[in-house]
């Protein structure tokens, strides 16, 4: 009976610990897997950014940004939005080659709109715009 009552108490208390990942009810802060505090860059307004760029330097998270492209652009990108839309939405979104070549307008502190996707061989997101790599002959 001891040991039951013991078992009982450790199962409450292992379900009252936070979970590993917990986003600061400001948006701005975040607990990573480690505990270190990571704070999340802001966006400024009317900027665009690369996706590389959203979720390294401003630290937006990943799953969130991808759901943001995913709302828009679903019918466009089976590849990356269909695990997370299909046959009923999913928490995890995978960030396929659409997603990551893709170009965002901040509308706000973590509303991120699609402005265009970098297509064609040789072209990149740098900068918060699609360029062409020197690498292709490209005459100057």
């Amino acid at each position: 009976m001891q040991f039951l009552f013991r078992m009982l108490t450790f199962a409450v208390f292992a379900l009252a610990l936070p979970s590993a990942e917990k986003q600061d009810s400001s948006g701005s802060q975040q607990i990573g897997k480690g505990g270190a505090l990571v704070t999340a860059g802001q966006c400024k307004i009317g900027q665009r950014y690369c996706f590389g760029a959203i979720v390294g330097d401003l630290n937006v998270t990943k799953q969130d940004i991808l759901h943001q492209y995913c709302n828009q652009k679903y019918k466009n990108d089976w590849q990356s939005c269909n695990r997370c839309k299909r046959p009923w939405a999913m928490p995890e979104c995978w960030d396929g080659p659409g997603a990551w070549a893709s170009v965002f307008e901040c509308k706000g502190p973590e509303v991120y709109k699609w402005v265009e996707r970098c297509e064609g061989s040789g072209s990149i997101c740098s900068g918060g715009t699609c360029r062409w790599t020197r690498a292709e002959g490209l005459a100057e």
